[in-house]
């Protein structure tokens, strides 16, 4: 393409596209650096790369975010340049044939909760964690997205209320059960979202999603996603995965959870495949004559896991970038009251705080006299 965005940067394909927005690859034509653009119509309101381009403002300089450069309206368009990253881990889970090790995941795992923990420290909710969310690059994982965000703090100091019937906010995968509930969403409700996706990339699927896709409404999803205990769900893997899943279902709505007991987990779990190769940090060999006939099919258990994992360290098939994963399909709208404000002030008189919160509430205050972690 030819076209120049704000007489500046060269446009030269689309690399992802969603309900919000564009992606394009592009150069910096006065210092021949590699960008990614962001652009949507300046009609949609209220503008997610607005809130985007605040939280990317705040998150400045922190690993594993990627860097704002610039950002504007050009032509009915806004717009914002930001650091060209790698494939998501969904594009790299299909380039290995929708096969990655215990290792891996748990190396994953190690990444993720440390971005989410430093996106948490800024006073910020993703509201929509997924693989397809975190960037390769280099051996670095990089979280993106942030148009569904929303600050947990308002007003300065005060944690958000939790109320009730505020409309679904996520990816029916992975949304959280809360999401289902329509319950206001808060720190704990980011990590099952992220237990949801490793156990997606454990076992190449989720037990909630129906092969026929008629059946995967929010309803349906949310219905199956409640009747799942937590050891099925990670069924034949370590039970170090359980343990992460069953501490966040256990959360309060109002606690800080404990980031580092969760990483801990996930390193004395790694320590077991230290000498272990971590293949989606490398870059990809082509693929094998057997691979391009028959791709590899994943399975449930772990037996299955370990018994062709040395075949998948010596064959790594490349597939073409697909937006056929369901993860892709059912994307919700963000409600058009949100905003990602540090300083938000609730519209709190339109809601009358239910009894149901007001209990939460006393709970809270009870264990913050027994000296329990809540802020």
């Amino acid at each position: 393409m030819d076209e120049l965005l704000a007489n500046r940067y060269q446009i030269q394909k689309l690399i992802g596209k969603g309900s919000f927005g564009s992606v394009y690859a592009a150069i910096d034509s006065k210092t021949k650096k590699k960008l990614a653009i962001k652009v949507e119509s300046v009609s949609i309101t209220p503008s997610p790369i607005e809130k985007e381009i605040l939280v990317l403002k705040k998150l400045n300089g922190l690993k594993g975010f990627p860097k704002l450069y610039s950002y504007g309206t050009y032509q009915e368009h806004n717009y914002m340049v930001m650091q060209r990253l790698g494939k998501n881990l969904s594009q790299v889970f299909k380039d290995f044939s929708h096969h990655f090790t215990i290792a891996e995941v748990t190396h994953i795992g190690c990444q993720m909760v440390k971005r989410i923990e430093n996106l948490h420290s800024m006073e910020i909710l993703h509201r929509d964690i997924k693989p397809s969310q975190f960037l390769v690059e280099g051996k670095i994982l990089y979280l993106v997205d942030f148009g569904s965000c929303k600050s947990f703090i308002y007003a300065g100091s005060f944690h958000i209320p939790m109320t009730e019937d505020i409309g679904f906010i996520g990816t029916h995968m992975f949304a959280s059960r809360n999401a289902h509930s329509k319950i206001q969403l808060s720190r704990r409700d980011d990590l099952e979202s992220m237990c949801y996706s490793l156990a997606y990339l454990l076992r190449g699927n989720l037990p909630w999603i129906d092969p026929d896709s008629s059946k995967n409404t929010e309803a349906k999803i949310g219905f199956r996603k409640m009747n799942y205990s937590t050891l099925s769900i990670f069924e034949g893997f370590p039970e170090e995965f359980s343990q992460v899943l069953t501490y966040v279902k256990g959360l309060n709505f109002y606690y800080c959870p404990d980031y580092n007991f969760i990483f801990n987990i996930f390193i004395n779990l790694l320590e077991k495949y230290e000498n272990y190769n971590i293949r989606l940090f490398k870059n990809p060999k082509k693929p094998c004559k057997t691979c391009l006939i028959k791709s590899h099919k994943h399975t449930d258990t772990k037996k299955r896991h370990e018994k062709d994992t040395k075949k998948a360290e010596n064959c790594l098939c490349l597939t073409e970038e697909s937006s056929s994963l369901p993860e892709f399909k059912n994307r919700q709208q963000v409600p058009n009251n949100i905003k990602v404000y540090n300083s938000e002030i609730l519209l709190e008189k339109q809601y009358t705080i239910e009894v149901k919160t007001q209990k939460c509430i006393s709970e809270m205050i009870k264990d913050q006299k027994k000296g329990c972690k809540i802020f």
